[in-house]
């Protein structure tokens, strides 16, 4: 089922109010109690490692904080780099590197790199290089060489914001190997906290409170009154209960997410809280959709037997256009010889009858509750032709419309316009959709907008609880997240389109083609997965040589 939005189908969400944050720490109360505020954090600590070749040992021993010199992993020969990936975007200001240091030697060309591009094709900041005549071809560096001692080496440079830090080196005045002893990454970022309001909709006073345990006369202390809070805010993966009476006692309501409102049983009524990380949940082995878009090209037959349908004909897009099978191919990534990715192509001469676009889609509506996350590289940029045309590359959910404003219809999106659209400039959109009409046009869904740039490669991610909760995250980052009133009711499929937009105050169509690239798509029936548990997910499946498995009924 193609989509079809008119040009005012997205409304950009209000500001929120200003979040007054906690400062101090609470006099008497026991460590596991007590607020950590713009605490520095070794953020590289047990996250996972990549590397360029084959490691000799365990990748863990390089973020498990053990600066043993004999603790080591070797990274095979000559120019070769090593990846550690946070897991989310920090503002980093310095990373400590250890490789092997006991008989004193000097590592060659150490480059360190960060960049919220895991291909490091985009946004990468070069913090550190004493590659003098560039012979790993990243650029001369002016940095100097260095003798490894236990100390190891620190690299201290101005806050940046990234998700991945890549460290090279070529070998040593020792050998031609490379090795590995620990890599720490640090931020001075604010710890995460819950957020009180005093008012729903996360209006009025505000007070931010980090893991612990609070009484009565420690909320107090930190600015909370007794009998208190109307909506709060609950970082991803944390949960949050909330007690009636003092000492942790009376009725308890417990949130895990957002709550623009706790409800009329639960307002004003809080007097203690527990404040804790969820207890993470094994991955799930059935109810499992993962796709690496392995084929060798459009005619390979386990297209169609693993479930999806390159789409031919009309759809959304300018009068007169098309979809075309033949704007679906597969090519080996250019940062990963072993990888292949799914690119989308849309192309336009300027008139809708000359006017191609791209759409696959699983053949199957099989999918509701869960987790869906999609690897998507988006362009700001035609690959030919002038820029300006208004196009949509996406990732979305979405049943068929069947009937006037059809109470079941069901759609979730990621939308990213790079030049523009619906009355808004460059910037990426979520939607979750409870109904719609075409024609006249009417929309009933919750929306957000982010403004700029997402051009380059991002971990998309949509999770949809019990109760029809929908939150979206974009590289680790809760981005929005829509009440149980715009979730799925009906069977969806997944889709990825690329369509160029058109009509009444939007931008010319201009002869260009552009294109939207998909590392894999990933499914897990009933279970909202974390960011970071889809990543281990999908990195287990890599490991293990799984290019395709479906097991949702």
């Amino acid at each position: 089922m193609l989509k079809r939005k008119g040009p005012s189908s997205k409304k950009s969400l209000g500001a929120l109010a200003g979040v007054v944050v906690l400062a101090g720490t609470l006099a008497g109360v026991p460590s596991m109690n007590t607020p950590v505020h713009a605490a520095a954090a070794n953020v590289a600590y047990g996250k996972s490692v990549t590397a360029s070749d084959t490691l000799a040992g365990s990748s863990s021993v390089i973020t498990d904080g053990d600066t043993n010199s004999n603790n080591f992993v070797g990274v095979t020969q000559n120019v070769q780099w090593i990846q550690i990936d946070l897991g989310q975007s920090y503002s980093l200001n310095k990373i400590n590197l250890w490789h092997y240091f006991n008989d004193g030697r000097t590592y060659r060309d150490v480059i360190v790199r960060l960049s919220s591009d895991p291909s490091f094709s985009a946004g990468v900041t070069t913090v550190f290089n004493n590659d003098a005549n560039n012979s790993a071809g990243l650029g001369a560096g002016s940095d100097s060489e260095y003798a490894e001692t236990s100390a190891g080496k620190s690299i201290a440079f101005a806050a940046t914001s990234a998700r991945y830090v890549r460290l090279y080196s070529n070998g040593s005045s020792a050998n031609i190997y490379n090795h590995y002893v620990d890599v720490q990454v640090w931020t001075a970022d604010a710890a995460e906290q819950a957020t009180f309001y005093k008012d729903i909709n996360y209006g009025g006073n505000s007070v931010g409170l980090a893991l612990g345990n609070y009484t009565l006369s420690q909320l107090n202390s930190a600015g909370i009154p007794d009998n208190w809070t109307s909506s709060l805010k609950v970082p991803s993966g944390w949960t949050v209960d909330v007690y009636a009476d003092d000492n942790f006692q009376g009725t308890k309501w417990t949130y895990t997410a957002d709550s623009s409102w706790v409800g009329t049983e639960a307002n004003d009524k809080m007097s203690s809280v527990k404040i804790y990380k969820t207890p993470s949940t094994p991955l799930p082995t059935t109810g499992v959709m993962f796709d690496d878009f392995n084929y060798s090209g459009l005619n390979d037959g386990n297209i169609s037997a693993h479930g999806w349908t390159v789409y031919n004909g009309g759809g959304p897009g300018p009068a007169g256009s098309t979809f075309s099978s033949n704007n679906i191919s597969f090519l080996t990534d250019p940062d990963n010889a072993a990888n292949k990715l799914m690119r989308l192509k849309a192309s336009t001469d300027g008139t809708g009858a000359g006017t191609s676009q791209a759409e696959i889609y699983t053949s199957n509506r099989k999918y509701n509750r869960g987790t869906y996350a999609a690897r998507v590289r988006f362009t700001d940029t035609p690959i030919s032709g002038a820029d300006g045309a208004g196009i949509n590359q996406t990732f979305f959910t979405i049943s068929p419309l069947e009937g006037y404003r059809d109470p079941n219809y069901s759609e979730l999106d990621f939308e990213y316009l790079p030049n523009g659209g619906w009355g808004a400039g460059q910037g990426i959109w979520t939607t979750s959709w409870h109904t719609y009409t075409a024609d006249p046009w009417y929309k009933d869904g919750s929306s957000k907008f982010g403004a700029g740039s997402y051009a380059g490669w991002h971990t998309l991610v949509m999770n949809v609880a019990g109760d029809g909760t929908s939150a979206y995250f974009i590289d680790g980052v809760k981005f929005a997240q829509d009440t149980p009133y715009y979730g799925p009711r009906k069977l969806m499929s997944i889709n990825f389109n690329l369509w160029f937009i058109t009509g009444v105050g939007e931008n010319p169509l201009i002869a260009s083609t552009y294109v939207e690239d998909v590392d894999w798509v990933y499914h897990a029936k009933d279970h909202t997965l974390s960011p970071e548990q889809v990543t281990t997910a999908v990195q287990g499946m890599r490991s293990n040589g799984t290019t395709f498995t479906d097991s949702v009924n």
